[in-house]
């Protein structure tokens, strides 16, 4: 009956349509070098991160030792991005700003942590750039050290129905209500999310969240 009436080739040509704006999106976000120090859209990034995981009344600070208490390995968050583009630190901002408290407990546990134990730590913003950058891969928008993938190479994977990632499927999955975290023990070495919909920086965060969990909860 669909058929006939032409409604499910109609909601078929939609999706797609919806599913190629958003993998073009993403591409142009993946291709886009991140620039701080001449954009200042680029900035403002770093400057929502700073004003999540800082005091209020502290000043922003450009470059600062401060960074690595916030999950960058050095000084300056630029250093950290490296091919990860202008997606990666929109990712990291994403999470920094919508799962703030989930954020905190993440980093704090592997403050507590590398105490005990000073190998035992890993970069949180750094793997949020990696892991943004690994979604990007499973999806055709890049390939791996070598980065965004070409505009005739992103139009090859348009044009094809067959070649693309289950993925693709949570990119225009309707947005999600508003993120349940576990508040009630802020040490806790874990980050509990719940999954209300779609969209790559809620895929980015659960498989960020993910990764913590594991690496916390892993014997070592």
């Amino acid at each position: 009956m669909g058929n006939a009436c032409g409604c499910s080739t109609s909601t078929a040509l939609n999706h797609n349509f919806k599913e190629d704006a958003e993998l073009r999106r993403l591409h142009i976000l993946r291709s886009t070098t991140f620039l701080p120090d001449s954009d200042a859209s680029h900035e403002t990034l770093l400057r929502k991160i700073w004003k999540a995981l800082r005091d209020a009344d502290e000043p922003y600070e450009r470059v600062s030792s401060k960074w690595k208490d916030m999950g960058f390995q050095g000084d300056d968050p630029l250093t950290d991005v490296r091919g990860g583009g202008l997606l990666a630190v929109e990712c990291f901002c994403f999470f920094a700003t919508t799962h703030t408290i989930g954020l905190y407990s993440m980093i704090n546990v592997l403050k507590e942590r590398t105490l005990e134990k000073c190998e035992w730590h890993y970069p949180v913003a750094t793997v949020a750039i990696v892991i943004s950058s690994q979604i990007c891969d499973k999806l055709g928008l890049s390939s791996g050290m070598r980065g965004a993938v070409s505009e005739e190479n992103l139009e090859a994977l348009l044009s094809s129905r067959t070649a693309r990632s289950p993925l693709i499927r949570f990119l225009q999955a309707p947005a999600p209500t508003e993120p349940t975290l576990n508040r009630s023990r802020p040490s806790r070495p874990s980050v509990q999310l719940q999954w209300n919909g779609g969209g790559f920086f809620h895929l980015f965060a659960l498989l960020l969240a993910d990764f913590h969990t594991r690496f916390v909860t892993e014997d070592r």
